[in-house]
């Protein structure tokens, strides 16, 4: 988001509490900003001025889009809701995938543990 919808949704985070519960949204930990920057998702540190940014879930960012009223910030939101609609996509077409490397994994596990690895 720009800096403008990042104002707006931390004073209305502060101001409007109930709007977008605390189990919707977590500030984001050294260590998380830290990779942040390095993936120059944020600018530098500096541009943070000190604080730790809000990190919303799906749902936080729902409801953020609710409370913020600028058209830009509502761009943003819903930009940023197809995201989570196109990891979620993501993710269940790969599941079968993960399921079978987790399963192949095993195997080769149990055949390392009993001394009968196949070539």
């Amino acid at each position: 988001m720009g800096s403008t919808a990042c104002n707006a949704a931390k004073k209305a985070s502060e101001t409007k509490p109930r709007a977008v519960p605390e189990n919707f949204m977590f500030h984001l930990t050294e260590e998380e900003v830290e990779n942040t920057v390095s993936q120059f998702a944020i600018q530098s540190k500096q541009y943070l001025r000190g604080y730790l940014p809000y990190a919303f879930t799906e749902h936080g960012l729902l409801m953020l889009a609710n409370v913020l009223k600028s058209e830009q910030a509502i761009a943003m939101s819903i930009w940023i809701i197809e995201i989570f609609v196109k990891l979620r996509e993501t993710i269940l077409m790969n599941k079968g995938v993960l399921l079978k490397l987790e399963q192949l994994e095993h195997k080769v596990l149990l055949n390392e543990q009993t001394g009968l690895r196949k070539t």
